[in-house]
């Protein structure tokens, strides 16, 4: 059963995702597609101590309406996008609010593209790095024989709940690095700056925010 629960999992990401384009019509307002086209880029943080692999999506150029259409990878993970490859950011309708993105446990960077590509569309910046030692692809390269023992040992719990808020930490002192010189300087608003994250991330998030682990 442990294999068929690893098979399970590499059908689940290995399968083509639902057309991104797809939009009801009865969707409320803030469902629909924000007024800006959206740029993607992927970046490493070369932090000596603790490189990080990360992902940027934010407002964009798009002088010559090319569609918005992109692939996102990630070892044996591919999914399809709605954005522009390195596309130039549009630094005069800034500067935009900053969004510091946390995956969940055993996920990675591009679990939410759908929510990041959204968020920048209505003019946010938004980063999100995988947390090194709590990815899927390590699960998954550390014992694709035993499912469950990945599943349970692959990370080190305890030292990522330390090393989780430094890796924010590092995210926002690169993007800040970014808005000072570069094709985003003066494009992010390090003023406003949200804290977002799914499971581990969530908590990951309240960690940023001052919030502590009750253990009694």
């Amino acid at each position: 059963w442990m294999l068929c629960g690893l098979a399970l999992v590499l059908a689940l990401s290995l399968a083509p995702l639902p057309n991104a384009a797809a939009q009801r019509l009865d969707a409320p307002e803030f469902a629909q597609r924000g007024p800006f086209a959206v740029g993607t880029q992927d970046i490493v943080i070369d932090d000596p101590d603790r490189p990080l692999d990360a992902s940027l999506w934010y407002p964009a150029l798009n002088p010559d309406e090319l569609p918005e259409e992109t692939s996102y990878r990630a070892g044996f993970i591919i999914s399809d996008g709605r954005a522009l490859r390195d596309a130039a950011p549009d630094v005069e309708n800034g500067p935009y609010p900053l969004i510091v993105f946390s995956h969940g446990a055993s996920g990675y960077r591009f679990q939410s593209t759908f929510w990041a590509e959204h968020m920048a569309s209505y003019g946010f910046v938004v980063i999100a790095a995988d947390h090194t030692g709590d990815t899927l692809l390590e699960m998954v390269a550390q014992s694709s024989a035993d499912f469950h023992g990945a599943l349970v040992t692959h990370s080190d719990l305890v030292g990522n709940y330390g090393r989780r808020p430094l890796d924010m930490l590092s995210q926002i002192a690169y993007m800040d690095a970014q808005n000072a010189a570069g094709p985003f300087a003066g494009a992010i608003d390090m003023d406003q700056i949200i804290m977002a994250g799914h499971s581990f991330g969530g908590y990951t998030a309240f960690a940023m925010g001052g919030a502590q682990m009750d253990i009694t």
